[in-house]
């Protein structure tokens, strides 16, 4: 990717649900083709023995850009499903991101 992400988005933190085992995981910005996607943050039901590591960034020695979305991994290592928000953020109407969108 040429260049780095946008900003982050301003959320709105919605009350935490009544559950167990919830952690709130902030939005990030993911590359998908030619361009950056914001994917919500929301409260999620945290996996047994799961460990979340944030996105990240970094610029290769040639100037390149990479980028890595937030994942899930288990004990071992191993990736995780994407796990949907049980009570997603809500992002105030922007450039990019309308009011009426719920989350991608």
């Amino acid at each position: 990717m040429p260049y780095p992400p946008p900003a982050a988005l301003a959320e709105t933190v919605p009350e935490r649900p009544d559950r167990a085992g919830l952690v709130w995981l902030d939005g990030e910005w993911m590359y998908r083709g030619s361009t950056f996607v914001w994917r919500r943050g929301g409260w999620v039901v945290a996996p047994p023995a799961g460990r979340f590591a944030t996105w990240q960034t970094r610029y290769t020695d040639d100037g390149r850009l990479l980028m890595a979305s937030g994942s899930w991994y288990d004990e071992r290592g191993r990736p995780l499903a994407l796990i949907e928000p049980l009570r997603p953020a809500t992002t105030p109407a922007n450039e990019i991101t309308p009011e009426t969108v719920v989350g991608r």
